[in-house]
Order: C-alpha cells, then structure tokens, then sequence
C-alpha cells in the first residue's frame, strides 16, 4: 500500500527568516560538500572595499550556513569576530534544497550587455575605477566593442548548415578558423 505523501498548503508567501542578529563567527559552520566554487579572493577584495553586506542564511538546528558559505570565508579572512546572520527552522532537505536553489537561481540570470555597460562607464565616470564592482577595464572594453560589432543574420532562406559539407569560417571578432565542424590551427589555415 503507498503512503499518502502529506501536503502543506501556505496561504500567501511562505517566509522562512526566524530572526536576524550578529553572532560570534565561529558559532556557525559552511555547508560541508557545498558544491559551489566562489571565488574568495574576488570576495575577500570587495569586503575590503565595501565590508560585509547582508546577512548569511544559517539552518537553526545545525548552525550550518545554507547561503552566504564564500562570505562567511572572506569575513573570517579579513578577522571578523561577529557576522550578521538570518536563522531559518527548517529540516536537513530543504535546507539543501534552498542551498543548491541559490546556487542555482544565481547562475541562471544574465545582465543585459548595454545596460551593463552603461552602468559600468557611470561608475568610472562617479568613481575612477571599477575596483568596487568585481569587474575589471578589460571586461568593459570588451563588452563595448561587442556591443558595437554589428550582428550580421543569415541571408533569408539560409538553411542549418550540413556538417558533412566542407567549410571554410573566420571568426570576425577573434578571428579563430574552423573548416567543416574541425577547428583549424591559425598557422596552418594562413
């Protein structure tokens, strides 16, 4: 006989924060076997700037941190005694759930390159570098000479290209060669 898998109905939006406070920060831990790889020198350098922002998400029961671990790491780097953190009361599963979510959700959005750009040249024009932002010169440069190479569509009609015919390309932006679904070295191809 199966079980019948109980349901939880929530009227409205489901908030899970308990409460918020500061608290010594060896009394939490990171997630052990987080999959996610931040990157701590990136972060250690922006808390330098800016300090810490918002609050790590820790599972009450365990004291474990489900968002926030590559934070956590750069504040105990940087000599922190207490960091801000939100307590949620929930089991084991979910709390991993809501830990691989957020790694996940972070992932998946996109910036919008014009929109970028434009707030990255405000900040150089505001600030004089973009040291504060995780974004570097090059990252700009490159994204406005994307933004001012023109898209060049197919030809109407154009057809998906049969792998099996052979076929000679040239990148136009970095000016890589491939002939035929095989990559040609540069050298080779000039």
């Amino acid at each position: 006989m199966a079980r019948k898998q109980k349901t939880k109905t929530i009227a409205g939006p489901l908030i899970l924060n308990e409460r918020t406070e500061l608290v010594p920060i060896d009394s939490i831990q990171p997630w052990e076997g987080n999959p996610n790889q931040g990157d701590l020198g990136a972060i250690i350098t922006l808390m330098q700037r800016h300090g810490f922002w918002g609050t790590l998400l820790v599972q009450k029961s365990s004291s474990r941190i489900v968002a926030g671990n590559f934070r956590w790491r750069a504040a105990q780097h940087l000599g922190y005694k207490q960091v801000p953190v939100t307590f949620i009361d929930v089991p084991d599963r979910q709390a991993r759930e809501i830990l691989a979510a957020d790694n996940r959700s972070n992932r998946l959005g996109t910036d919008d390159p014009a929109l970028m750009a434009e707030w990255l040249q405000s900040i150089m024009s505001d600030v004089g570098d973009l040291g504060g932002t995780g974004y570097d010169q090059e990252v700009l440069d490159n994204l406005l000479h994307d933004l001012a190479t023109p898209f060049v569509a197919a030809p109407e009609g154009f057809k998906e290209v049969d792998e099996d015919i052979e076929i000679e390309h040239e990148c136009p932006r970095c000016h890589y060669r491939f002939s035929g679904g095989k990559t040609v070295p540069k050298e080779a191809a000039a």
